[in-house]
């Protein structure tokens, strides 16, 4: 016979030992099995019918356990699997004992369970650990659960209801609530250790932009695919990610990723493994596929990058697929991987231009440059060129220069380029960044590396007084002179929004005047002619 004392103890000990199931079963319960969940419903049940056979006596006839305790934080943590099977047992169980009070012993099971349920839904994704509010509001859940189990006592059979109630409604009311803050203080900090865990985890095998599995997932689970036929490898490497960072900024090039990854998840199966391989390169791998399937989905891919848009361009990508027939992946991931860098090398460049294409348009829509502007600088850049006898190679790379000579500037503030007054030092330090800015971004494109020398030079000075590097004379690359002798004149005659356009006789006095010092004395006097 277990004494009142020791069923207290028993009681208790078990409500404080509940956290130990907490391992069984993750806070994320998408991320748990149903059999956890089944087991710790089952071992929850456990508890209880040692619970129900350890209650102590309060009065005569009448005798407590602990169950609503443990059935409402069940609820409220482990969710409705393991509650629903907890409180079947409990139910069957207090069926069997019978007595005056075994239907209502099975409401309070019932409604216990559904009081922590509605506490889970939601108010439990909200509860911060180690906040005194937050042991407020599981002292008022204590308090909920227990005022809705003293009223259902009323459904016992007449003349025992009130004298039962007389007896229990303290020290239910004193001693529940109070015993559930540090049950639930003990599955909080267990769920913040899981939750903890959880997301290490994750980290450890996922990429913290798109969410796809990281190379070192791929890497630990790649046998399991080499002992499996029919796998489809699917390589994928976005085209201009270096050019839109260049141009736009790592932000603008993480939200093309995102973008990318977006089309892949559409795109591809629900059971396709997709991996973000290294910084712009990602690898699909699908099960029980074919060729033509895997065409299908890179034409997919291909057609959905088409409909969506970033700064003006679409978001591309090059692919290559290939599959298994046998057991030999290696060989089916280095085809996959061939295949996608030939496609690159054709559509790399045509994504290249677009992006400079977007960039210029960006340029005249925001008034930074005008086409009429290039347009002039070209064409007197080009007669000076030919006055110098140049080829026409150098003649074609001037006119290019003179249409991206300022595509710097859209890494600069609007503010400040647009600016009415005087700048200031530091407004004016920033602006000096564009023809640097340009240069990486001409770089970055193949087709157009040859001109970003000149791009970067093209504020230098014959005196050396000019920016980035202070070149002087014939240091500066002859096609940089032209532009800045051009781009000078250009400026005087047609005006900024700091100045009023000269007429060409006062620029040409100022030509003159900025003649080996500005400016090359020899180009000056080529394009006086000119004029």
């Amino acid at each position: 016979m277990i004494t009142n004392f020791m069923g207290l103890i028993i009681n208790v000990s078990i409500l404080f030992g509940v956290g130990s199931i907490y391992i069984l079963i993750p806070f994320d319960q998408k991320r748990t099995s149903l059999v956890k969940k089944i087991i710790s419903g089952l071992l929850t049940g456990f508890l209880l019918i040692i619970i129900m056979n350890a209650s102590f006596v309060v009065s005569e006839g009448i005798v407590l356990d602990t169950r609503s305790v443990l059935l409402s934080v069940t609820a409220a943590f482990l969710g409705p699997i393991p509650a629903g099977i907890a409180t079947l047992m409990a139910s069957i169980l207090r069926l069997s004992q019978g007595g005056a009070g075994a239907y209502t012993g099975v409401l309070v099971i019932v409604s216990t369970t559904l009081v922590g349920l509605i506490f889970r839904k939601y108010r439990v994704n909200k509860l911060e650990h180690k906040k005194l509010s937050t042991y407020v509001e599981i002292y008022l859940f204590g308090v909920v659960v227990h005022v809705v189990m003293l009223l259902l006592f009323l459904t016992l059979p007449s003349g025992l209801a009130i004298p039962v109630l007389r007896v229990i409604t303290l020290p239910v009311m004193v001693f529940y609530p109070a015993v559930t803050i540090p049950v639930v203080g003990i599955l909080m900090y267990q769920r913040k250790n899981a939750l903890n865990a959880t997301a290490v985890e994750y980290l450890s095998e996922h990429d913290y932009l798109t969410g796809f599995y990281n190379r070192l997932y791929l890497e630990k689970v790649f046998w399991r695919y080499e002992v499996s036929h029919n796998v489809g490898i699917i390589m994928g490497d976005a085209n201009g990610l270096k050019t839109i960072n260049d141009s736009y900024g790592h932000l603008v090039g993480d939200e093309l990723l995102i973008l990318i990854a977006d089309i892949l998840k559409r795109s591809t199966p629900e059971d396709a493994v997709t991996v973000r391989w290294g910084g712009d390169e990602f690898v699909i791998l699908i099960e029980n596929t074919s060729l033509l399937d895997l065409n299908n989905i890179c034409l997919n891919i291909k057609k959905e990058c088409m409909k969506e848009s970033i700064m003006g361009v679409s978001p591309s990508i090059s692919l290559g697929y290939s599959i298994t027939e046998s057991f030999d992946l290696d060989r089916v991931f280095s085809e996959a991987e061939d295949l996608m860098y030939r496609n690159k090398l054709s559509e790399g460049a045509s994504t290249r231009s677009s992006i400079v294409s977007s960039l210029e348009n960006t340029l005249y829509e925001r008034k930074y440059e005008t086409e009429f502007h290039s347009s002039n600088m070209a064409d007197l850049a080009e007669q000076i060129g030919k006055k110098l006898g140049l080829m026409q190679d150098e003649l074609d790379n001037l006119a290019l220069t003179a249409k991206l000579h300022d595509l710097g500037k859209i890494g600069v503030s609007e503010t400040i380029l647009l600016k009415p007054g005087k700048l200031s030092t530091e407004e004016f330090k920033e602006v000096k960044k564009h023809s640097l800015i340009g240069y990486k971004i001409l770089e970055s494109i193949e087709e157009l590396k040859h001109i970003s020398a000149y791009v970067l030079h093209h504020h230098e000075k014959w005196d050396g007084s000019g920016y980035p590097y202070g070149l002087s004379g014939e240091e500066i690359p002859l096609l940089s002179r032209i532009i800045t002798l051009v781009d000078s004149f250009e400026a005087m005659t047609s005006g900024r929004v700091y100045q009023v356009g000269k007429s060409i006789e006062q620029a040409k006095q100022e030509l003159k005047d900025c003649s080996g010092n500005h400016f090359d004395p020899v180009l000056v006097e080529l394009l006086l002619d000119i004029l």
